[in-house]
């Protein structure tokens, strides 16, 4: 019998997934998520940091979670070289970027929709052997992704961050802020805060929601000084191409509104962590693609 533990619990979404079916016929859909949910599991398996991670899937949504009993009483939860939770947190961060990758790399399929969802913590039971699926953080995560993660985005329920860490983001948000009114003397120190920004694990979106920073789990073998790699510029290179197809795809605003609001946000995303490193302004996508005057 399982009991209630302790957890970190992701409840996952795979956009857009109406008119997915829609538009291929099932067989193609079930091999679609098939393949999907061997990499996800692939990913999860290869990974040696969490113990006991599960997941389950079921029509469009992934639900993923780790047992975290210490975290329940640590005050740094989110310390990602140390806790459960900030290695969860950047786990779910290269799911969401490798699901992308995976689809423009392996299916070629610009049409392959990415993924939203949310992150919270928890007593939690995860029983794939009787298909019990219960606990708090389960209702929350549900919730918020409905609720709040419009975009394709993985949103955190700020309560498993730190107070530390809230304050650090804070400031690192209003330091830029300030910055960008400063004289050009400043602009190296701007560069330095946009890097630091783009180096944690998750953002403040511009409606105050926190969701995972997916493109920096790139670097997640780099060091803070490490030149990025050809493999690293392809799988930035890959991301704007997925994006660029879909705005492409998508362009009639009337009749692809609802979609194209989705990628136009994954794009200015895109534009804001490039925005961070010299190596990436290349890898821009012009704005003029999807900013409406």
């Amino acid at each position: 019998m399982s009991n209630l533990t302790y957890s970190c619990v992701a409840f996952i979404d795979i956009m857009g997934f109406s008119n997915f079916i829609k538009e291929y016929d099932y067989p193609s859909i079930y091999q679609t998520l098939k393949k999907a949910n061997e990499h996800i599991k692939e990913i999860i398996k290869q990974q040696t940091i969490l113990p006991n991670v599960k997941v389950t899937f079921f029509s469009d949504n992934i639900l993923i979670s780790t047992k975290c009993p210490q975290a329940k009483s640590t005050k740094k939860w989110d310390d990602c070289k140390s806790s459960i939770v900030g290695q969860f947190m950047n786990l779910i961060n290269f799911i969401q970027l490798k699901s992308i990758l995976f689809g423009y790399e392996i299916f070629q399929m610009p049409t392959l929709p990415p993924l939203r969802g949310a992150i919270s913590c928890g007593d939690f039971i995860h029983d794939n052997e009787n298909d019990v699926y219960f606990g708090k953080p389960l209702i929350d995560t549900v919730k918020m992704e409905l609720d709040s993660a419009y975009y394709p985005r993985i949103i955190y329920d700020e309560e498993i961050l730190s107070p530390e860490t809230i304050q650090r983001q804070n400031q690192l948000d209003n330091i830029n802020k300030s910055y960008l009114c400063k004289d050009d003397s400043r602009i190296a120190k701007l560069i330095d805060i946009k890097k630091n920004t783009r180096r944690l694990y998750f953002r403040r979106d511009f409606d105050g929601m926190l969701h995972g920073n997916y493109l920096n789990s790139i670097r997640m073998d780099m060091n803070d000084d490490s030149t990025w790699t050809k493999n690293n510029l392809y799988m930035i290179d890959c991301h704007k191409r997925y994006i660029e197809k879909n705005l492409n795809r998508f362009s009639d605003y009337k009749k692809y509104m609802k979609i194209i609001q989705k990628y136009r946000w994954m794009a200015s995303y895109h534009n804001w962590y490039c925005d961070g490193f010299n190596e990436l302004k290349q890898y821009r996508i012009d704005e003029r693609v999807y900013i409406i005057n």
